[in-house]
């Protein structure tokens, strides 16, 4: 239990925050106000405040702990004060039990819990508890459901805390999984060739066409990946440097699996022709050698060259990251070259491309003219 000097504490935390630069609190109402703050009941705050008036810490406040009028602080502000959640979280971890090194452990989390109530700290260090003694029996075990399971019936809290404080209490996230990492697939079950998108929304364009008649097409998409921005391209490259376990989520015809679709022989990569995207297709080249550029950059070749139909690296254009990435940087490579040239001031993004060209050109491999 939380003794009498951890209480006291809480309360001058919680007074100190309620009187920001005010010099004074009105007395009235003042013990709710503290306890809504601490997660105390009403009795321990007043207690507290009798204390404290007695050790000549505040006045404004009876010997029985009610406050008066007007309740004034008798000792400087700390200059830099302890954070509310730091202390709040800090008794909690005492009430529960915990010795000096789990406290030191799990310390920095006291910034992610700074918005929990009192009660609800401690119910999540019991949670932490339980799930530290029975985490060798989950393994493999979604990291969402373990979280929703034994930390308060949140699915996100176990992600959200710091990986280090949770690894130095005794908790391996790592026995646990992510979502599963889900890629959208389409096209026939023997298809000819396989083409790698870069972005879902000229994915979804390619099915409208006929080239899924004889072209598979893969790309990632938002559920079980964690996405930044519209970084679809580089999740992919992520995805299978880690050799993840990949599930295809059938979109359009019956395709192969996506083991075999990144296995055929005749495989391509289709993203914006702008450095990033080069970029990604030379990474994905290092885990997929058989890779080549689709000839769908063809056409995308002369838009390029028409200033109504291509745009500079400007943030409007979500390319203004591009800017300081230099030629040098990538792999000199003929194909790659000649595309790079292409797009060092200008870009074009894929769902430029028609319906009717995407079927012309998809079942190709691009070579240099």
């Amino acid at each position: 239990m939380i003794d009498q000097q951890q209480i006291k504490e809480l309360v001058k935390v919680a007074f100190w925050k309620l009187l920001g630069n005010k010099t004074f609190l009105q007395g009235k109402g003042l013990i709710v106000r503290l306890s809504k703050e601490t997660s105390l009941d009403t009795l321990a705050v007043q207690g507290a405040l009798a204390s404290l008036a007695q050790s000549q810490w505040m006045s404004g406040v009876y010997a029985n702990g009610i406050p008066t009028g007007t309740v004034i602080p008798l000792t400087e502000r700390p200059s830099t004060p302890t954070p509310p959640s730091l202390t709040f979280w800090s008794s909690a971890m005492r009430e529960v039990g915990l010795d000096e090194k789990e406290i030191s452990a799990l310390l920095p989390a006291h910034t992610t819990v700074y918005d929990f109530s009192y009660n609800d700290m401690v119910l999540l260090l019991r949670g932490l508890i339980k799930l530290r003694a029975d985490q060798h029996t989950l393994l493999r075990a979604p990291s969402f459901i373990i979280s929703a399971k034994y930390l308060l019936g949140s699915s996100k809290i176990l992600d959200s805390l710091p990986n280090k404080a949770l690894r130095m209490f005794g908790i391996d996230t790592s026995l646990f999984t992510g979502a599963p990492p889900v890629v959208l697939i389409a096209g026939p079950s023997s298809p000819k060739n396989v083409v790698l998108i870069e972005n879902p929304h000229a994915f979804w364009k390619a099915l409208e066409s006929t080239a899924t008649e004889k072209t598979a097409f893969l790309v990632t998409f938002g559920y079980g990946l964690s996405r930044h921005g519209d970084d679809f391209g580089s999740q992919l490259v992520s995805l299978l440097e880690y050799k993840t376990s990949l599930i295809g989520a059938i979109c359009a015809g019956s395709p192969p699996s996506v083991q075999e679709m990144l296995r055929h022989k005749n495989i391509s990569f289709w993203g914006d022709l702008d450095v990033e995207g080069i970029r990604i297709f030379q990474r994905l080249n290092k885990v997929i050698p058989q890779l080549t550029l689709s000839s769908l950059y063809e056409p995308m070749l002369k838009a390029v060259c028409d200033p109504a139909q291509s745009h500079a690296y400007v943030q409007a254009a979500a390319k203004h990251r591009q800017v300081g990435v230099r030629h040098s940087d990538l792999e000199r490579e003929m194909n790659c070259l000649e595309l790079l040239n292409a797009c060092s001031e200008r870009a074009v993004d894929q769902e430029i491309m028609s319906c009717d060209e995407i079927a012309v050109y998809a079942g190709g491999a691009y070579s240099v003219k």
